[in-house]
């Protein structure tokens, strides 16, 4: 099966995840950018099988996570936040966070409205603490 045809088509494609589940990463490596689309809403059946693949891939959805910070989508930031940033081992979770740290404190010191509603500075200030990072000042 070409890695492509595991890329869901529908919110549903619970079995086409499950099957994607028995590879190994970095097998799926060509498409987590696509994967990540998946979890802008976590109540959608796959976004709860994609998380640990996501997860799986450590410090290489660093480059995706820079431009899901960069959109205007506060919510699926939220969640990037949640449950793939915060739900690494110590050592990846720090690397990323340092990776990012640019991105986040901006977040964090200018935040859009929408941001603060879905709490997000709360969430990178969190992550920070979690992880040892100090944050840019303003």
């Amino acid at each position: 099966m070409e890695i492509k045809s595991y890329i869901p088509e529908s919110k549903h494609d619970t079995e086409l995840i499950a099957e994607l589940s028995r590879h190994e990463y970095p097998f799926y490596r060509s498409i987590l950018k696509e994967l990540f689309e998946w979890i802008q809403d976590m109540n959608w059946p796959v976004a709860k099988l994609i998380v640990p693949l996501l997860v799986k891939a450590g410090s290489d959805v660093t480059p995706v996570v820079r431009d899901i910070l960069n959109s205007k989508d506060s919510m699926w930031i939220y969640w990037t936040l949640t449950i793939i940033l915060n739900d690494f081992n110590y050592s990846d979770g720090k690397l990323i966070t340092s990776d990012l740290k640019t991105e986040l404190s901006e977040k964090l010191n200018n935040p859009t409205a929408d941001e603060c509603a879905d709490t997000v500075p709360e969430l990178i200030g969190e992550l920070f603490a979690k992880y040892e990072v100090i944050a840019d000042n303003e």
